[in-house]
C-alpha cells in the first residue's frame, strides 16, 4: 500500500499466493529478458520483495511453466535465457503438435462440440472426415475456435463440414504450389511452400536450408518427413 499512485491496499502477488503450493507460468518464452532476470532471482533465492517492501520475503512454490516456443533457439538468438532455461527444465512434458496426434482430433472435437453447445450439437461423420484432414497448426485451441464457431451458427442438431469453415483442399494444395495471389490457407501449408522455396534456391542443400532457415538441420528433416518431401 502507498509504493505507488493507485497503490491502496497491500497485495500478496503470485508468488506469496501460491505459498507451499503450485504456480504455473503459462507461455514463458514470451517473457521479456528484463523479467526473465527477475524471475531466475526469484527462483534461485526462494525469495521475493514486493514493490516499495524493504526486505526480501521467503517463497516455497512449486514452479510448473509452459511454452509453444523452441526455447533453445530463442538461447541461441539471445531471447531467453539459459541459465533460467535450466532451471525451469528439470523435468519436461513435450506435447506433440495436433498433427502427430491425428487419432486425438475426433475425441477432442465432440468433447468441444458437446461442452459449448450444452450437448444440443454434434458432429455429423462429414464433419469428422473433414476435421480428420486438417494440419491444425494452432494445435487444439485452432480445433476449439473452429468448433465453437460450428456450434453457434450450425443451422441444425447436427454440425456439417459448411459449418467449420474449414481451408479447402483447392486452397491448400494452391499455396503448396506457390500461388499465393489471393490465397487463405494454413501456417502449416505456408511453412511447406517456404521450405520447399528455399531449398530450391540452396540448390537442395538441407545444411544450407537449415541455416537460411534459422533451425537445426535435424528439424528440418523432421519438417521435411512431416510434410512429405
Amino acid at each position: 500500500k502507498g509504493a505507488f499512485t493507485g497503490a491502496a491496499k497491500d497485495r500478496k502477488g503470485a508468488f506469496r499466493e501460491a505459498e507451499g503450493g503450485t504456480i504455473f507460468l503459462d507461455e514463458i518464452g514470451d517473457l521479456s529478458y528484463a523479467l526473465q532476470t527477475k524471475l531466475l532471482r526469484a527462483i534461485q533465492e526462494r525469495t521475493v520483495r514486493p514493490v516499495g517492501a524493504d526486505a526480501e520475503i521467503p517463497i516455497r512454490v512449486r514452479i510448473v511453466s509452459a511454452t509453444n516456443r523452441e526455447l533453445r533457439s530463442a538461447i541461441r538468438n539471445r531471447q531467453f535465457r539459459e541459465d533460467l532455461y535450466y532451471r525451469l527444465a528439470t523435468v519436461t512434458c513435450v506435447v506433440p503438435p495436433l498433427r502427430e496426434r491425428l487419432k486425438d482430433i475426433i475425441p477432442l472435437a465432440r468433447h468441444f462440440a458437446k461442452l459449448l453447445s450444452g450437448g444440443t450439437r454434434w458432429l455429423s461423420e462429414s464433419a469428422e472426415e473433414a476435421l480428420r484432414g486438417q494440419a491444425w497448426p494452432g494445435n487444439v485451441r485452432e480445433l476449439r475456435a473452429s468448433i465453437e464457431q460450428a456450434a453457434i451458427f450450425a443451422s441444425g442438431s447436427e454440425i456439417q463440414p459448411e459449418d467449420l469453415a474449414l481451408p479447402t483442399a483447392a486452397e491448400r494444395i494452391s499455396l503448396a504450389a506457390g500461388n499465393r495471389d489471393g490465397f487463405v490457407g494454413t501456417l502449416a501449408d505456408a511453412e511447406r511452400a517456404h521450405i520447399l522455396r528455399v531449398l530450391e534456391v540452396t540448390g537442395n542443400n538441407k545444411n544450407e536450408a537449415a541455416r537460411v532457415l534459422q533451425i537445426a538441420r535435424s528439424t528440418l528433416t523432421l519438417k521435411l518427413k512431416l510434410y512429405g518431401l
